[in-house]
């Protein structure tokens, strides 16, 4: 095998240096474009209420087997839409 294949540095062979230093080139460059291009998520709180009276323990909200919930959200942005699909067969609802 040809010597310069075969160079070390610091106990560790040339290649996986070479191989280290492109790794990190890429992984700087994928972060840097992930930081230029974020965009945060909007706020906004999601809320549940059962139809029956509870007993609430330490402010847990606990709901019953087969009990109708209402789902709500509420955001700061106009600009959102929430789509609520739970994938049980029931009808999708959209807030706004």
């Amino acid at each position: 095998m040809h010597r310069s294949l075969t160079k070390k540095w610091a106990g560790i062979d040339f290649k996986v240096w070479l191989s280290l230093i492109v790794l990190a080139f890429l992984s700087t460059g994928l972060l840097a474009y992930k930081v230029a291009t974020n965009v945060p998520c909007p706020n906004f709180s999601i809320s549940a209420a059962g139809k029956l009276n509870h007993i609430e323990n330490d402010s847990k909200q606990t709901f019953y087997i087969n009990e109708q919930i209402t789902f709500s959200a509420s955001n700061t942005s106009k600009s959102i839409n929430i789509l609520w699909e739970f994938d049980d067969g029931s009808e999708k609802d959209q807030a706004m």
